[in-house]
């Protein structure tokens, strides 16, 4: 689609990139689904930080923009798919840190768990026709 663009006295036509409708349900399921807290949380943290603390838990500094660990706070557990900041006490599931680590707002869960399924090289699902 070809929208004009105003620019002083002049207009010129600008591209704009085509919509997708997705359904936030379903790409939240699916980001849920195919990704791991502990996927993400190693590549937030870096390749081999996080280590293991006890059974099915791994630690590291916490990874959240805003956080200078010096101590490891930051806690996965693999068991329940889930993460936990105890300096932020901040947490949650995968999507819940894909959203603080990037940015997100309450708001905009879908868009980081679109992002998310992106970040891994994973399609996101299209809106099932009406």
């Amino acid at each position: 689609m070809i929208i004009p663009e105003v620019e002083g006295q002049h207009t010129k036509e600008v591209a704009r990139p085509e919509r997708r409708r997705i359904s936030t349900r379903i790409v939240i399921e699916e980001a849920k689904s195919k990704v791991s807290t502990l996927d993400l949380a190693d590549l937030l943290c870096g390749q081999g930080k996080l280590r293991h603390v006890g059974d099915g838990k791994r630690a590291a500094c916490c990874p959240l923009p805003g956080h200078d660990d010096k101590t490891p706070s930051f806690v996965v557990y693999t068991s329940t798919n889930s993460w936990f900041c105890f300096a932020c006490l901040v947490g949650g599931d995968v999507i819940e840190l894909a959203r603080h680590a990037w940015g997100y707002d309450k708001a905009e869960v879908a868009t980081a768990a679109a992002m998310l399924l992106i970040e891994f090289g994973l399609e996101v699902p299209q809106r099932p026709p009406s």
